[in-house]
């Protein structure tokens, strides 16, 4: 035999034979993305008698829902807090909420607001990272109109269950609103 057919009987068996280990190039599956937002942990809306604690939270920006110029709707959310382990938990009762003027020459109360236990329970359930609590709006409008001159206020708030346990004042804190406006012409 030839050195011409050893060699093509050698690439012969090597081409049949023979096994590619790299196959047809694929694209390797794609790894899912790590969420910069995890998902919220969802937390069942439990009932209670009472609570221990109150927690208000005010949105940044009062909303100007007639488009006078003046924000006249401030948007809330009160969370009550139950046991040593401070579960969120709704409780049949009102609300009362007090917006106090960091302008100490401003005369108190300057504007409050009550909300009945039919009105809260209307705003109870999944609030703020769906914990249970109040989603409330409070209408300026209701107690002295929007129309003012620039000023700070602090929101401070209280909750006195219905079934006539002890009133719950909020945390203390700062939740200060910016409220009134320059008039655009």
């Amino acid at each position: 035999m030839t050195l011409r057919v050893i060699v093509l009987l050698y690439l012969v068996v090597c081409a049949s034979g023979c096994e590619s280990l790299m196959g047809p190039s694929s694209q390797p599956a794609e790894r899912p993305k790590p969420s910069l937002r995890p998902k919220p942990k969802t937390v069942a809306l439990r009932r209670a008698a009472t609570a221990d604690r109150l927690i208000i939270m005010v949105g940044a920006n009062p909303r100007d829902t007639d488009a006078d110029g003046y924000p006249d709707m401030l948007d809330i959310n009160a969370m009550l807090f139950e046991g040593r382990a401070g579960e969120p938990v709704l409780v049949d009762g009102s609300f009362d909420f007090e917006l106090e003027p960091l302008d100490e020459s401003i005369e108190r109360p300057w504007r409050t607001w009550h909300i009945d236990a039919a009105k809260a329970a209307g705003g109870a359930g999944p609030t703020l990272f769906d914990l249970p609590g109040y989603a409330l709006t409070l209408d300026l409008r209701q107690n002295g109109g929007d129309g003012m001159a620039p000023i700070a206020a602090n929101l401070t708030g209280t909750f006195t269950p219905l079934n006539g346990g002890r009133t719950i004042t909020c945390v203390p804190g700062q939740r200060v609103v910016q409220l009134g406006a320059q008039r655009r012409n």
